[in-house]
């Protein structure tokens, strides 16, 4: 609830030292569970029909807590986990007889904003992530408003380099599960497992069963996608095998026609070297030789052209394979170098907060000035106020107040305790 603006240079090693251990605190809390987050108006979410090629949709739940579904218009969704509002939603494409069997996914993609007031550099509303901390927010307001404060500079930069490591860890999640998507497809597994995961991602994955189903979902999908382009080029193999087999059969009887054709033919022609008949009947009948053998003719080029059609849609089926194994390959070395990226990136973070960060007890014990925070949240329709500490979680639309004052002259030189608001000591 207090934290120090000031310290001494000779406090520095200090400093660094709780600084990394408070890295490690914020570091092992659980993640925001976002299938158990309630949505509420301002949150924007991602609706997509996993078994479609459209693009995927964004809607945001308006004022009165609705969303604009479509097919479905306007649903309530304020209120609701995320998780139950997807079901909810594909219960009412299945009840309203739109969709037998809905896939469909629904996901927080920005979640509405917090808002950072009182002695703070830049007050204001800023973007809402997972795993932020009171102090981080502070830090995204600039940090306390000490005007020619010297020793604040660390605590604010401090501040804004564990938010900025916060958003590679939710990155190298993100990444490391999209691998771990792509080698379940080149193992040809339908669900995702935690072997699937780069080694180097399982220790920031702190719920991974979530993840897994989301993942796994979007995974079946893909499969299912792949499997009726699959079964599409197979049925049209198969047709076309079969119409080709019709004009084989129709060859043979042509064959047999021909054949009768011209021994019409050669009798006729007998029959008109001796006078018994007439050289109209000898041209109506070479007429029709010739006519069946121009059947024939077209018979057999149908035929070929049939073959070559065969042999594309089977060669179609083998690159649809190699293609796709291709594709995925390359995408997983992509994301190799991805998470590389994230992991020096972090690394060099994490040296330049060890170099930055002042947040010590002994900074406490030395400083000048203390800040009170307070966050105003909105629980079952009432606003709740809390006295809190700077790590704290911050939770979307939640209100943090940064107050800063003189301490008290008794404790000046001692450890200053959080006092709750009704003046009752925490221990």
């Amino acid at each position: 609830m207090m934290q120090s603006l000031s310290g001494g240079r000779a406090l520095a090693r200090a400093a660094r030292i709780l600084a990394a251990a408070a890295f490690l605190a914020m570091a092992a809390r659980p993640a925001l569970a976002t299938l158990d987050y309630n949505l509420a108006p301002g949150d924007v979410v991602e609706f997509d029909f996993l078994d479609d090629d459209e693009l995927p949709r964004q809607l945001t739940v308006s004022a009165d807590g609705k969303i604009q579904v479509p097919l479905l218009g306007a649903v309530v969704v304020a209120g609701v986990p995320v998780g139950d509002a997807q079901k909810l939603l594909e219960r009412q494409f299945v009840d309203r007889k739109f969709l037998h069997d809905p896939r469909l996914s629904l996901s927080v993609v920005n979640f509405r904003p917090i808002f950072v007031l009182g002695d703070v550099r830049n007050p204001g509303s800023f973007p809402f992530k997972p795993l932020l901390t009171v102090e981080q927010a502070i830090g995204l307001a600039g940090g306390p408003s000490v005007a020619g404060a010297r020793a604040d500079e660390s605590p604010v930069a401090a501040s804004k380099i564990r938010g900025e490591i916060a958003g590679i860890d939710a990155d190298i999640v993100r990444e490391a599960i999209v691998s771990a998507r792509l080698s379940a497809l080149l193992g040809g597994r339908t669900t995702i497992e935690v072997a699937d995961l780069p080694e180097s991602t399982r220790p920031y994955i702190r719920n991974f069963e979530p993840l897994r189903a989301v993942a796994s979902d979007y995974l079946a999908a893909e499969n299912q996608q792949f499997a009726k382009q699959k079964q599409i080029l197979g049925e049209n193999i198969a047709e076309t095998s079969r119409e080709m087999a019709l004009l084989e059969e129709q060859i043979v009887n042509q064959a047999k026609t021909i054949k009768f054709s011209r021994e019409d033919a050669e009798r006729t022609s007998a029959l008109l070297k001796n006078g018994l008949t007439r050289a109209s009947e000898m041209s109506r009948v070479e007429r029709q030789l010739t006519s069946d053998e121009g059947r024939m003719l077209s018979l057999q080029t149908q035929v070929s052209q049939l073959r070559r059609s065969i042999g594309e849609l089977k060669r179609d089926l083998a690159q649809l394979e190699d293609q796709r194994r291709k594709e995925a390959l390359l995408s997983l070395q992509d994301q190799t170098i991805k998470l590389d990226k994230l992991f020096a990136l972090r690394r060099a973070s994490e040296d330049q907060l060890l170099v930055t960060a002042n947040f010590s007890a002994e900074a406490l014990r030395s400083g000048q000035s203390v800040i009170d925070f307070k966050i105003r949240r909105r629980v079952n329709d009432k606003i709740e106020s809390m006295a809190v500490d700077n790590l704290a979680d911050v939770l979307p639309g939640d209100v943090v107040m940064a107050v800063i004052r003189r301490p008290e002259p008794t404790t000046l030189g001692a450890v200053v305790r959080p006092v709750a608001e009704n003046g009752v000591k925490v221990p």
